[in-house]
C-alpha cells in the first residue's frame, strides 16, 4: 500500500512536469519560458533518480541496494531509454517528411536526419528537438551506476556529483554548448539532480500524510517565492545559459541555478504530495505522469499540426497572458490522449514497455 501511495504522488508530479515541458515548446513569452525552464528538467532528473535502482531484485525498504551486473543494467537501459529514442525518432522523421513535403528519396535530408539522430545533441534534432533528453538521460544513469557501485558513502556520492556538475557548468560550458555528442557535458551537469533524487528515497517518508500544516512552512514559502520570482526576473535564468569562464561569478551562477531548480522541484513535490493525500486520485495528472514519455516525445509534431490548422482556418488568438500557448498545449494534450492509449495497448515497446518488465516504464522521464 505504501509503494502504491508513493507512485500516486510521483505520477502527479510527473504529470505537472510534462505540462510545463509541453508549454515551454509552445508560443509563450520570455517570462514564462524562463519560469518553466528554471526547474522543469530538475523535476524530471530528480524523479528519474528517485525511481532509479540497480539491484537484482526489489526490496521493500529503501536501504542499500546490491549492484547488479553492468551488462544486465546496460541492456535494461537500452530497452528503456534508447529503444524509445529510436522509435520516437523514426515516428518524428516520417512525420517531418510528410509535414514539410520532403520526398522520401531525398538523400540529403536522410543524411541530415541520420546525422542528428546519431549525434543526439541538445537543440540540434530538427525533426523533434526535445528528444535530446533521452540519450542524455542514458548517460546520466550510466554515470550514476558506476558512482553508486564504487562509492558506498552517500555523502561522497553527493560531493562527487556536485563537483562534477559544477566542473561541467563552468569548465565545459554545459548549458552554453550544444554541438556535443549526446550532450554529455549536460549529462554531467544534471548528475547532481539525479543524485539528490536517488538519495532522497531514504529520507522521504512515504507513509506520512502531507498537508500544509505539517510541511516546513517557512522553507516552502521561501522556495515558492524563489520559484515564482523566475517569472518576473527572467534575466537571472538566461544569464545561467551564457558563456562561462573560470571565475567567482560563474561559481555563483552555478549555485544560483542549483538553488532555483531545487526550489522549484521542492515546491512541486510538496504540491503533488498534498494533492495525492487530499484527493486520493487526480486521474488527469496521473495519466499524464504514467505516459509522460509519449507526451514528451510526440508533442512537437502535434503542435506543428495545430499551428498549421490555425493558420489554414485563419484562427487568431491573443498572445496576452500566454493564451495562445496555453490553448496549443491543451489541444496537444487532448490529441495525444487517445494516441497514448493506442500505443500502450498495441505497441508498448515504442516507449520501452515490455510484458516481462512492466516496472521499466516508471523510470524513463520520471
Amino acid at each position: 500500500m505504501e509503494n502504491h501511495h508513493r507512485l500516486i504522488w510521483v505520477d502527479i508530479a510527473r504529470g505537472i512536469g510534462i505540462i510545463f515541458i509541453i508549454l515551454t515548446h509552445m508560443p509563450i513569452n520570455r517570462n514564462l519560458t524562463a519560469y518553466n525552464c528554471s526547474f522543469q528538467l530538475g523535476i524530471f532528473f530528480f524523479f528519474s533518480g528517485y525511481l532509479f535502482h540497480i539491484s537484482n531484485k526489489q526490496k521493500s525498504d529503501l536501504g542499500e541496494q546490491k549492484c547488479s551486473d553492468f551488462k544486465i543494467f546496460l541492456i535494461s537501459r537500452i530497452k528503456g531509454i534508447l529503444v524509445p529514442y529510436l522509435s520516437l525518432s523514426l515516428i518524428s522523421m516520417i512525420f517531418y517528411l510528410f509535414y514539410y513535403h520532403v520526398p522520401f528519396y531525398s538523400i540529403i535530408t536522410f543524411k541530415d536526419m541520420l546525422s542528428v539522430f546519431l549525434f543526439g545533441a541538445r537543440n540540434t534534432i530538427f525533426y523533434n528537438i526535445p528528444l535530446w533528453f533521452l540519450p542524455t538521460l542514458f548517460l546520466v544513469e550510466c554515470l550514476y551506476y558506476f558512482l553508486r557501485k564504487y562509492c558506498n558513502k552517500d555523502i561522497m556520492i553527493l560531493f562527487i556529483s556536485l563537483l562534477l556538475s559544477c566542473f561541467s557548468f563552468i569548465w565545459l560550458n554545459a548549458l552554453y554548448q550544444t554541438k556535443v555528442f549526446w550532450t554529455w557535458p549536460v549529462a554531467i551537469y544534471y548528475l547532481i539532480y539525479f543524485t539528490i533524487g536517488n538519495l532522497a528515497r531514504k529520507y522521504i517518508k512515504e507513509n506520512t500524510r502531507i498537508s500544509i500544516s505539517n510541511i516546513n512552512g517557512i522553507l516552502f514559502v521561501l522556495c515558492l517565492l524563489l520559484n515564482i520570482s523566475m517569472y518576473y526576473f527572467p534575466d537571472i535564468y538566461f544569464s545561467i545559459l551564457s558563456f562561462q569562464t573560470i571565475s567567482l561569478h560563474s561559481i555563483k551562477l552555478y549555485f544560483t541555478a542549483l538553488l532555483i531548480m531545487l526550489a522549484g522541484t521542492y515546491v512541486y513535490i510538496c504540491i503533488s504530495r498534498i494533492l495525492a493525500n487530499k484527493f486520493k486520485h487526480i486521474y488527469f495528472l496521473e495519466y499524464l505522469g504514467q505516459n509522460s514519455l509519449i507526451f514528451f516525445g510526440l508533442h512537437i509534431p502535434v503542435m506543428w499540426c495545430i499551428r498549421s490548422l490555425f493558420q489554414y482556418f485563419d484562427i487568431s488568438i491573443t498572445a496576452r497572458f500566454n493564451l495562445i500557448g496555453i490553448v496549443y498545449a491543451f489541444l496537444t494534450i487532448l490529441i495525444l490522449w487517445p494516441i497514448s492509449y493506442l500505443i500502450n495497448k498495441y505497441c508498448p515497446w515504442i516507449i520501452g514497455k515490455y510484458s516481462n518488465n512492466k516496472s521499466n516504464n516508471t523510470k524513463v522521464l520520471a
